[in-house]
């Protein structure tokens, strides 16, 4: 397997993906796309405390939450000794509202469900030479029409329904 630093360079230049939020768009096959995230604290003018959020893609996890958790279910970490109970309430309370079931921490530090890391794992073990968006043609960023399938039938592509699919990488 290669190191962390291999793998994202590989996530950017063959799949466009640059964070969590894309990691989780392109390989979780759940029709509800959900990952956990760490928000460090922050000491600034609008005063963040440290959390584990659960992010919904395309969708919010938390409709009555506070303005600044921007309608995410939020657990609040008291301190060091908080970290990993927060994070276990996170995860529960996902599993919980059936959003996956075990969760598995990516490259980027943050929690997917085991499905999404299975076929990230998949797409870099089948060495797939390119994830293109639909539209997309490879090193272009213009939306002519993609026709050549992937040769190793690499899980990665995202049907073209998908409300994301016309994103550039």
């Amino acid at each position: 397997m290669p190191t962390v630093s291999v793998q994202k360079e590989l996530l950017r230049e063959r799949a466009g993906v640059f964070n969590p939020h894309n990691f989780c768009q392109m390989f979780n096959p759940a029709e509800k796309k959900v990952y956990i995230e760490y928000r460090p604290q922050d000491n600034g003018r609008a005063f963040q405390g440290a959390a584990w959020q659960v992010h919904g893609i395309g969708f919010d996890t938390h409709l009555g939450a506070f303005w600044r958790d921007q309608r995410r279910k939020t657990f609040d970490v008291r301190g060091r000794d908080d970290r990993a109970a927060k994070l276990a309430e996170a995860t529960a309370w996902a599993t919980e509202q059936g959003y996956g079931t075990e969760w598995v921490r990516d490259i980027f530090g943050c929690y997917q469900t085991a499905e999404t890391i299975a076929l990230y794992k998949d797409w870099l073990s089948n060495d797939c030479p390119v994830i293109l968006w639909p539209g997309q043609r490879p090193g272009t960023h213009d939306h002519k029409p993609y026709h050549d399938p992937c040769p190793k039938n690499c899980p990665g592509r995202l049907p073209v329904d998908t409300p994301f699919a016309t994103r550039q990488p």
